[in-house]
């Protein structure tokens, strides 16, 4: 007989088994409350990468570069930022591989916009400055007054993306002049430089 007041001894406790089909990764992964993330062979990385980089500079040209530290990257490439510095080294890395995708697409819409023929200097500006201005193009012009601005802060990286952008405009301005002169296109780009600038801060007088 038990004594009075004595409480039976406790069952044991069970182990709690694994789920049955899982591997055994994934079962150690709930346990501890963990999500774990698959790392790509050897050749899906360049892909995967290219698909990574126009995924930020999507959100780049969204957001501007303010909003591009390293968290929102990674969201929005869809990947932890632990992933993302798996496929470029560090921010820096990254933000230079985000600016020359967008430097190439930029190149591609210049292209495609340009006139088939050669222009008078008035008549390609009045073209030129309206394009600038359009919708397809006005996100990379924020983007080109953004990068210039850091780059007047002494951003060396961003002074070496914001000037082959100019460079890129000065060539497409040129390619579209009756007189080929590259004197002639340098002060048209600076003509809608002020346009954008004035567009950018409310003065729309100043480009209508």
């Amino acid at each position: 007989m038990k004594p009075p007041g004595q409480r039976p001894p406790a069952p044991p406790l069970r182990k709690k088994a694994p789920l049955r089909g899982l591997p055994r990764s994934l079962t150690s992964c709930q346990n501890k409350g963990t999500r774990s993330e698959t790392r790509p062979s050897v050749t899906d990385i360049p892909d995967r990468r290219a698909d990574l980089t126009d995924r930020m500079a999507d959100f780049v040209l969204a957001h501007g570069l303010a909003a591009a530290s390293l968290r929102p990257l990674a969201a929005a490439a869809g990947i932890s930022d632990r992933m993302l510095l798996y496929y470029f080294k560090d921010k820096p890395t990254a933000i230079a591989v985000t600016l020359d995708a967008l430097t190439r697409r930029l190149a591609d819409l210049l292209e495609a916009s340009a006139t088939r023929r050669p222009l008078p200097l008035g008549r390609l500006r009045n073209r030129l400055v309206r394009q600038s201005l359009d919708q397809a193009l006005w996100p990379y012009m924020c983007l080109w007054l953004d990068l210039a601005a850091r780059a007047a802060r002494g951003d060396t990286a961003c002074r070496a993306t914001s000037r082959g952008i100019g460079l890129q405009l000065a060539a497409w301005i040129e390619a579209q002049l009756v007189t080929r002169d590259p004197g002639e296109a340098a002060r048209l780009l600076v003509q809608i430089e002020g346009a954008v600038l004035g567009r950018a801060i409310g003065m729309r007088d100043t480009t209508d």
